[in-house]
């Protein structure tokens, strides 16, 4: 039989110019869909002065093209494409982001300072009502001339690093210390090499980032199903905003997203699979998404989920359920030792002036049981909120936002939750489940919040910001998807990276036009 070299060739050749062709189509799509946002977005100032506007442009298109082709060359190696995207995007943000403009993030990076110096336990000094840190960060911290603190208008890029002891009225105390390791690395380097000052904040930022960047991507590895889903809640454009600051946020989106990817490679292990060893690493995963935010503890319920036949013996999985209980009794213990550490700052004057107790609460609650049922059904009126507030940027002194961006996304998402194939099917034992634990997640959180932070009495819950609830958009296709394997569209799969890319890049021209 005789092969004609020449038409596989021309075979070969064609079809390399139909993929060069097709991809270059799903690249002018991401410009497009970035031009539109864009001019909707811009004002006349835009307009007259455009240069900060046309660098950014110019840089994000340069990255989301890039991103566009290195995931046409690596469609088998997601998490490789995910690293891709977050560090590209992230290092963006780390410099983009206006100074200590993330919620909280000045409390974080003090807090991240202090271990950057070994301080494990902050020691709160009750004659001056401050916590001890260095001169440069109490600077930084203390500057509210500007709504959005730039380069452009402080000085902190020519100013040295200043090590004179400087006090601070909080610290974060109630967090656990390696939640901020990350960036206490990049705090470090930037004294070692005798940076100035500004420079403490990027390379806590990059080391953050790095860290989130690496966990998500081995999450995305680690599972064997819904990987789509799971690169698209890593590189979901508020996480990365948090991922590139120096806020403990970073290592709860990026934990909770392997504790998820780790449910789902047990999920879908072989029968008589699992033993001890597959307990101990998710149940440690859970501790440490727990300690730094105590109602992700109950991402522990998960291993419940995970069918019997998986584990080699009986025992094993009844030793999950022990593990749970364990973990629980952990969680109350940590909670009743940092929940009084947080009044030993602003806090504690404000938990005062506005009535905020929690054991008042917790009697206001068992006396009143009918208005506490309406309250707690009256919590998933929350969620078209949260989701309209998914493009909710910088809250510490202003907020800027888009709704036209957020509406987008929700449909984005609500079609790779339903629709995009999973190539699996979940029984609906397991889909009851993992909702039940979305569920506690998502009422723990408010009910954690109503009782550390609203008035007693109080009707409502205010406070509960998306980001807190953004790793359980990773459970959703689990327990929602309704395609198993079919594509829908020719293509799907890059028309879910080009507008991925899209949204993160008009995240970025919203964070310029707002703040520079």
């Amino acid at each position: 039989m005789k092969i004609d070299i020449k038409s596989c060739s021309l075979l070969k050749l064609k079809n390399l110019t139909r993929d060069v062709w097709d991809l270059r189509f799903f690249i002018l799509l991401f410009l497009g869909f970035l031009a539109l946002y864009i001019f909707s977005l811009f004002k006349l100032d835009n307009y007259l002065y455009p240069k900060a506007e046309l660098i950014l442009l110019v840089v994000v298109t340069l990255l989301g093209t890039f991103c566009i082709t290195y995931y046409s060359k690596r469609k088998g190696q997601l998490h490789r494409v995910a690293l891709v995207v977050i560090l590209s995007f992230g290092l963006v943000s780390v410099f983009l982001t206006p100074l200590l403009d993330v919620l909280d993030e000045r409390e974080h990076f003090t807090r991240a300072e202090m271990t950057s110096r070994g301080v494990i336990f902050p020691e709160y000094d009750y004659s001056t009502g401050t916590y001890q840190t260095i001169k440069s960060v109490e600077d930084m911290h203390n500057r509210h001339s500007y709504p959005h603190l730039t380069v452009f208008n402080t000085d902190f890029d020519s100013r040295k690093i200043d090590d004179n002891p400087g006090q601070l009225k909080s610290a974060f105390v109630q967090n656990p210390f390696f939640g901020y390791l990350a960036p206490a690395v990049g705090i470090k380097v930037a004294k070692l090499l005798d940076l100035n000052a500004v420079w403490m904040l990027w390379l806590g930022r990059l080391f953050n980032l790095i860290l989130y960047a690496l966990v998500s991507a081995y999450a995305i590895k680690k599972s064997p199903i819904f990987k789509m889903q799971l690169m698209a809640v890593a590189c979901l454009p508020l996480a990365i905003y948090y991922a590139a600051s120096t806020s403990i946020d970073a290592m709860i989106n990026s934990f909770a997203l392997l504790v998820i990817g780790y449910f789902f490679y047990m999920y879908k292990s072989a029968d008589y699979s699992l033993d001890w060893r597959h307990l101990l690493v998710f149940f440690t995963l859970c501790l440490v998404c727990g300690f730094c935010k105590v109602t992700y503890m109950a991402l522990s319920l998960l291993v419940l989920v995970v069918p019997l036949s998986r584990f080699k013996l009986k025992r094993y999985y009844l030793a999950g359920g022990l593990g749970i209980v364990g973990l629980l009794l952990l969680t109350i213990s940590w909670t009743s030792y940092v929940l009084p550490l947080s009044y030993n700052s602003w806090r504690g004057n404000s938990y005062l002036l506005r009535g905020v107790n929690s054991t008042q609460q917790v009697n206001y609650m068992l006396s009143n049981p009918a208005q506490t049922g309406v309250m707690f059904l009256n919590f998933i009126n929350y969620i078209p909120l949260k989701f309209l507030q998914i493009f909710d940027f910088s809250l510490t002194r202003s907020v800027y936002s888009s709704t036209y961006l957020s509406f987008f996304y929700s449909i984005y998402f609500a079609v790779l939750t339903f629709l995009y194939p999973g190539y699996t099917w979940i029984k609906t034992r397991g889909r009851l489940g993992a909702l039940v634990v979305v569920g506690v997640v998502f009422y723990g959180t408010y009910l954690v919040q109503y009782l550390s932070w609203e008035p007693v009495g109080a009707a409502t819950v205010v406070g509960v910001f998306t980001h807190y609830l953004v790793p359980l958009l990773a459970l959703l296709p689990f327990v929602f998807s309704l395609n198993k394997e079919k594509i829908l569209v020719k293509d799907m799969d890059i028309w879910v990276m080009t507008l991925m890319v899209g949204f993160i890049a008009g995240m970025m021209m919203l964070t310029l036009v707002n703040c520079y």
